[in-house]
């Protein structure tokens, strides 16, 4: 068991410590590359998206891979397609931020966003994300549920 002045002395540190970590903010956050690694052209870069359910929504994630070390920074733009257009989906497209160390021919997850409800028809739903000069396209593998038909679709950012 502490001591009152012990437990103090814990809380005073726990205190500090998040102070600290809050000031330094997450890693990139200060808008400079990752570890002095220079940034990611894009032509050794390879793009990647997915998707899969949870709870009904569609978690859909964007990957990179480099094949040297360097740092990914900057916006992508992630559209759910349905026929080749975009669909009716509030927020969509929708501007992701991207951040990230990449390292050799490692692929990392880089961006993400929500897909809630999907009311309407499930074929040829595809999602496509563009970063600068590339993109990248593939079918839709999950589609969230209907949960309520007169609620709009959305597209959220990930927090």
């Amino acid at each position: 068991m502490r001591t009152r002045s012990g437990l103090r002395r814990y809380t005073l540190r726990a205190a500090v410590t998040a102070v600290v970590l809050i000031a330094a903010g997450p890693p990139g956050a200060s808008g400079a590359l990752s570890d002095g690694a220079p940034a990611c052209g894009t032509s050794g870069l390879r793009l990647s998206v997915s998707d899969q359910g949870t709870s009904g929504s569609a978690f859909i994630g964007i990957r990179a891979q480099a094949r040297r070390r360097c740092a990914i920074v900057g916006s992508a733009r992630l559209t759910i397609l349905q026929a080749g257009r975009p669909a009716s989906i509030d927020g969509n497209p929708i501007t992701l931020r991207l951040n990230g160390l990449l390292l050799p021919h490692t692929s990392r997850l880089v961006a993400h966003a929500w897909w809630i409800g999907w009311c309407k028809s499930r074929k040829t739903l595809a999602v496509r994300v563009q970063y600068r000069t590339l993109s990248v396209r593939t079918a839709a593998q999950y589609v969230p549920r209907c949960d309520s038909p007169t609620t709009r679709s959305r597209l959220v950012t990930a927090r």
